[in-house]
């Protein structure tokens, strides 16, 4: 039964440190993305403002300035902090730990040791509660992150294509 609860309780851990650690990496990749967004912007500004290119390649830019915006709403909404279930602190945790074990003892129970072994499982078990509302906020963000990408991709072959013909004086 121990190590039936242990295996429970390894697999909790390394589920909850996989779910945080990954809201961690896509705040990071959502940070590059919006540099990258930042200079494709500054850069559709400038185009779009050459007198002498052609409408055509002006249209690319207000297309590339939609993707943009586009973009930077994703990212913003996914790097807009939220609140995660966090596990209680060490001071906190052996405050309750302290708590359970004077009410065994009050009680008188003959092995409070079992029980508050039997009450941290618990705990435990709760915990998948919460793992399942940040796998939630972390599939959001996701889906958040494929959106600033796929735009800021559409923006970047956009002003690819503009710098390209504009360089070839290419004219279609």
């Amino acid at each position: 039964m121990d190590e039936y609860r242990h295996s429970i309780s390894e697999y909790l851990k390394s589920q909850y440190d996989f779910e945080f650690g990954l809201s961690n990496i896509l705040d990071i990749k959502t940070s590059i993305i919006l540099a990258l967004i930042i200079f494709l912007a500054a850069q559709s500004a400038e185009l779009s403002r050459a007198a002498s290119m052609p409408l055509h390649w002006r249209v690319f830019q207000y297309i590339s300035a939609f993707f943009l915006t586009v973009a930077v709403s994703s990212a913003i909404y996914e790097l807009w902090p939220r609140h995660y279930d966090v596990k209680a602190k060490s001071a906190e945790f052996l405050e309750w730990v302290q708590t359970r074990k004077e009410h065994y003892e009050e009680r008188q129970e003959s092995d409070p040791e079992v029980k508050i072994a039997e009450d941290i499982f618990q705990k435990e078990i709760e915990r998948a509660t919460r793992l399942t509302k940040q796998s939630a906020i972390n599939k959001r963000k996701v889906r958040a992150l494929n959106a600033t990408f796929y735009s800021t991709v559409i923006a970047l072959v956009l002003n690819l294509a503009t710098l390209v013909a504009l360089a070839s004086k290419w004219r279609f």
